[in-house]
């Protein structure tokens, strides 16, 4: 690429057409800045191919060409006129002509030593006689060129560069300042300028202000293009050894980081766990849900089925084991001694109006003894019937009341439930 824009301006840098620049906002041919330009460019493409050895390969020598280009480019556009030499705007234009040209400011940067000695001095004298014969219409710096009145403080500033005695640089560099710090000016420091008063352009906060710092770099001690030698262990084409320490520096330095973080993001899961598990108490005590009734009464109904009463579950279950019991008892010693029938009582004989207490009470403890023997013969029955006997006779269809009872209890209890807590109603069952 470099080798393609330096064949160019061999073809088209001594005799530029239809360029535009700095000076010359519309375009124009033969600019001596725009000249200077492409030379100083051909010479720098010169000195890169000496830095890489590319000479000898070359079919080209782009140094030589920059030197004789610059020869024609003096002999065309210096002049002297009224005994001072100077610079033209153009080839060929009036000697009284004259042109910022802050392209000579490339050839010191890059120390090229394409453009000779002579032209720097004679180019400081004259902007220096310029500013002198006109301190009112100067005092904002120079112009563009002698037929414009814009001025522009990037092209001041690499113009002051080249000065070759301080005193030119600094009278240059006070009236930039002097621009600088207009009172009337509500701009952000423009970069072009009217040189009269100091007034906007365009470009406030360029960036091409950036050239205010060419003086300075000027001032730091460059080399000679010629005094600098390629290494001796380089070749053209090869490609330099990449270095193994920088590469193993930036390795380490990203695994060390993701490794640091990955630390710090387990120790923060970690210390956010334990806080959460301390603030836990162990010895929470653990309290079991408010029942609205704590324990179920079952409800034995009397012998008409409608009416009862609730006992306690201990007690039902004491007193129909007491009833088995009783009913086995009773149905042993009925086995073993069947009783006599009392024989008939007489109509004739007198009855008594006063029933001896002795006798009440035997018939009281009588009538206690049949229904509790009733009551036996019934649970035993309903115990044989439970136990596998066979479920014939009487023993099953008391087996059947007692569940039907059941059944009867289950309900009654479901709604009383229903009452207390508004829960539907369960189905009726029919025997």
């Amino acid at each position: 690429m470099l080798n393609s824009w330096a064949g160019y301006l061999a073809d088209n840098a001594l005799y530029p057409s239809n360029q535009v620049s700095l000076a010359s906002p519309t375009a124009s041919d033969n600019s001596t800045n725009v000249a200077a330009k492409g030379i100083i460019g051909i010479g720098a493409m010169g000195t890169i191919n000496k830095l890489l050895n590319y000479d000898s390969d070359s079919s080209v020598n782009y140094s030589s060409i920059a030197a004789e280009y610059a020869s024609h480019w003096e002999s065309l556009a210096f002049v002297t006129s009224n005994g001072q030499a100077h610079l033209t705007s153009t080839y060929g234009g009036p000697e009284s002509s004259w042109a910022l040209v802050d392209s000579l400011f490339g050839d010191k940067l890059l120390a090229t030593g394409v453009i000779s000695s002579q032209v720097y001095d004679a180019q400081t004298q004259f902007y220096e006689q310029l500013i002198e014969d006109n301190p009112a219409s100067y005092a904002f710096g120079l112009p563009m060129d002698d037929l414009s009145e814009i001025g522009n403080s990037a092209a001041l500033a690499m113009v002051a560069a080249t000065m070759t005695n301080a005193s030119t640089c600094a009278q240059i560099l006070s009236s930039i300042a002097s621009y600088a710090s207009v009172n009337t000016r509500v701009d952000i420091f423009a970069s072009s300028y009217y040189v009269l008063n100091g007034s906007y352009i365009s470009g406030p906060a360029s960036p091409a202000q950036g050239a205010l710092f060419a003086p300075m770099i000027m001032s730091l001690s460059i080399p000679p293009s010629n005094s600098t030698t390629p290494p001796t262990s380089y070749t053209p084409g090869s490609t330099p050894a990449k270095s193994h320490t920088s590469l193993g520096i930036i390795l380490g330095a990203v695994f060390g980081s993701v490794a640091g973080v990955s630390i710090f993001t387990i120790a923060a899961v970690v210390f956010v766990r334990h806080r959460r598990y301390k603030a836990v108490p162990i010895d929470l005590p653990i309290s079991s849900p408010h029942l609205l009734y704590d324990t179920v009464t079952p409800f034995v109904p009397s012998e008409d089925g409608v009416s009862g009463s609730y006992v306690s579950p201990e007690d039902l279950r004491s007193a129909k084991m007491e009833g088995i019991r009783h009913a086995a008892v009773i149905s042993r010693s009925g086995s073993n001694s069947t009783p006599s029938p009392s024989p008939p009582q007489s109509s004739t004989q007198p009855r008594s109006t006063a029933i001896p207490r002795t006798t009440a009470e035997n018939a009281t403890t009588r009538s206690a003894s049949a229904r509790s023997a009733a009551t036996g013969s019934a649970a035993t029955g309903s115990a044989a019937s439970l136990l596998g006997q066979p479920d014939e006779g009487p023993g099953r269809n008391h087996v059947m009341t007692e569940l039907r009872t059941e059944m009867s209890q289950l309900r009654q209890f479901m709604q009383s439930m229903n009452e207390r807590m508004h829960v539907e109603a369960p189905p009726t069952y029919s025997e």
